[in-house]
């Protein structure tokens, strides 16, 4: 996962000169940017970008880009064609229509 291009996501999404993003270190919750407007933007921009959606509560519990990266690559890697279905303490796993 490249964390250069989620820094310069969330630079453009912040656009203040004053706040310096130096690295995927930077907590962007501790920002007064932090806002609903913010996790709005950054879940339309991940879907853009990577084809995933992340809930607002991820994106706030991930609170630094490092962590928001691997988050994102976690989602990526994921194959796409399995749905889990949590059932009580059981799980059923789909395949394209069949229950394995």
């Amino acid at each position: 996962m490249d964390t250069n291009r989620l820094v310069d996501i969330v630079t453009d999404l912040i656009d203040d000169d004053e706040i310096s993003i130096d690295d995927a270190s930077f907590n962007y919750v501790e920002t007064p940017f932090f806002d609903s407007l913010f996790i709005l933007s950054m879940i339309a921009v991940v879907d853009d970008e990577y084809e995933i959606v992340l809930t607002g509560q991820e994106i706030q519990d991930a609170a630094t880009i490092s962590k928001l990266a691997s988050l994102i690559e976690a989602k990526t890697n994921w194959p796409s064609s399995f749905i889990c279905v949590g059932i009580s303490s059981f799980f059923l796993v789909f395949r394209e229509n069949l229950i394995i």
